[in-house]
């Protein structure tokens, strides 16, 4: 068996492997900790032998990096191979072509340090950037605040190291032309038949998976088919498949990166929406100047950021008195009852003050415009941000507001399920308010924020897990959001991806051929399940309820 391993079991390793940053917890039999990538692999083939000589054991591999995963996908209750504490190293990093190889296990935060010695950066990290690892991005697809202007991960990945379920590492990367023929006709590899199955997958279904291929501009549910072949370059490049699959196609080892320059020069603007029918009109006046970031919070976080007032004005730092001041607009929206409906931070980030100083030319003539029109201008306010200090602020807001409210509500505890839905932009005046409505009958006490401009809602109630009233309520909220996902054409995930906590919810999405065809394809890679089971695909909502952590 496993003897030959260091296999970790003490109580302490297995209960901060047991969680992540779900809702769910599961003990494993065990953590390996490879000191190489040679024991990653031997760890791998003595899997395989296992399960090939008892069909019935349950044996399987989870590979974990930093356990940020919001939905469940680097928990397990069998073997977790765990890559940040060795697995972290930079393999190659050439700055003259902007790329690099890194293993699956360095925080994000070192390799962002690593490259920005040379001011380049990998620009698709999440908000968790000083936590995560580039093995969770990976798994994820993950996204962030600058997707927007600069896409997903899966548009920076030129090369992926995965071992896969013969128990070899193949090299994945996009083949063209003659190179893809080369391996579809004459590769008698492990490597070539997935090649082959996958290309015949997509060419056997191609009208299937064109009508469920998602609408909107960001997604991370399902696995990727609809990125990886293209029929006109006769080019395939299943990197685009493997991010995203969370690790239940095989165990990545490594990845080379596109970087892009770190653009140093910025400047923001915010925009104060008392109705949110307004919401439409302004991202498609602002969206064509290529803002960096464009966010949104709703009033929810507003009234919690000002009634913890003094803990945001000690996060800034900085003198009381001129802390107050620089509050001064948001004092007098609480003593006028001008309370916005929505707030959005427009950032510009460019290379040059020349650029900056067109765009923001640009976005001032918009302001402009809109206060000719004056209805529109009783309705929408507008203000150029002059000092970092001023920014700062309303990025404290967005961001800290509810981990505040979350510090004083003892009884309760953050519950992402429905957190990170998207529709398209132009929709959201008439999703948001449908949204709320199916939150605010069930009376939970929640904040909205996320990224306007690609339509990503990210909304996380506070509830009391230990009651079984509330898996219930998870499961009913889950059905009304998701139906209404539906109707509006939308995704279930556009950066956190499903786990264990949207698998269940696929239906909603895509059509059951098309759910078949996913589980095709994990079939494809892994027939004999060793690879992180049950998250994605051929997972039941009883099974996702039965692991929800009722701690607390």
């Amino acid at each position: 068996m496993l003897e030959r391993f260091e296999i970790k079991k003490d109580q302490e390793v297995l209960e901060k492997n047991s969680v992540n940053a779900s809702i769910f917890r599961m003990i494993p039999k065990g953590v390996f900790v490879p000191n190489n990538k040679n024991e990653v692999l031997e760890f791998v083939r003595e899997v395989i032998r296992i399960k090939k000589e008892d069909k019935k054991s349950t044996i399987s591999i989870t590979p974990r990096a930093a356990g940020t995963c919001m939905s469940g996908g680097s928990i397990t209750d069998e073997y977790i191979v765990s890559f940040t504490e060795n697995l972290n190293r930079v393999v190659e990093f050439d700055a003259s072509s902007k790329t690099i190889e890194i293993e699956t296990g360095m925080y994000y935060r070192d390799f962002d340090k690593t490259t920005l010695k040379e001011n380049l950066i990998m620009p698709t990290y999440p908000a968790s950037r000083d936590l995560c690892a580039i093995g969770g991005m990976i798994g994820n697809n993950a996204g962030g605040e600058k997707t927007l202007k600069y896409g997903k991960t899966e548009d920076y990945v030129e090369a992926i190291n995965m071992i896969c379920s013969d128990g070899n590492e193949y090299r994945f990367k996009e083949l063209k032309g003659n190179e893809l023929d080369e391996v579809i006709e004459n590769d008698n590899t492990f490597y070539g038949e997935l090649h082959r199955k996958v290309l015949a997958l997509i060419q056997n279904n191609e009208a299937e998976i064109n009508n469920n291929k998602p609408k909107v501009t960001k997604n991370s549910s399902g696995y990727n088919l609809w990125g990886i072949y293209d029929k006109d370059k006769h080019s395939m490049d299943l990197t685009k498949l493997i991010v995203g699959s969370q690790g239940t196609l095989g165990v990545n080892t490594s990845a080379q990166f596109r970087l892009v320059e770190n653009n140093t020069k910025s400047k923001m603007a915010v925009v104060f929406l008392k109705d949110i029918k307004d919401l439409p009109y302004i991202v498609d006046q602002i969206t064509p100047l290529t803002p960096e970031s464009f966010e949104i919070y709703d009033d929810h976080t507003f009234k919690i950021s000002m009634k913890f007032l003094p803990q945001i004005i000690k996060r800034l730092g900085g003198s009381i008195f001129s802390l107050m001041k620089l509050f001064w607009p948001e004092f007098k929206m609480v003593l006028t009852g001008n309370i916005p409906k929505i707030i959005m931070l427009i950032e510009f980030v460019e290379k040059d003050n020349e650029t900056l100083k067109s765009k923001i030319k640009s976005l001032n003539q918009i302001f402009d415009n809109i206060k000719l029109e004056e209805e529109l201008s009783k309705r929408v306010q507008s203000h150029i941000v002059h000092t970092k200090k001023e920014a700062l602020k309303y990025w404290v807001f967005r961001r800290e507001s509810f981990n505040l409210l979350r510090s004083k509500l003892k009884d309760v505890r953050t519950v992402p399920f429905i957190e990170d839905v998207v529709v398209k932009a132009s929709d959201l005046a008439n999703f948001l308010p449908e949204f709320e409505s199916i939150l605010d009958e069930e009376k939970l006490v929640y904040t909205i924020a996320g990224h306007v401009g690609d339509g990503n809602v990210h909304v996380i109630p506070l509830m009391k897990l230990k009651d079984d009233k509330t898996i219930e309520q998870i499961k009913r909220i889950s059905d009304e959001v998701y139906s209404l996902v539906r109707k509006y054409q939308g995704s279930l995930s556009g950066e956190h991806n499903d786990g264990i906590v949207r698998g269940p919810f696929l239906q909603y999405m895509f059509t059951g051929k098309m759910i078949e065809l996913f589980k095709e394809v994990k079939n494809i890679f892994d027939p004999d399940n060793i690879f992180n089971p049950n998250k994605k695909v051929n997972i039941d909502w009883d099974y996702a309820a039965l692991h929800i952590d009722r701690r607390k």
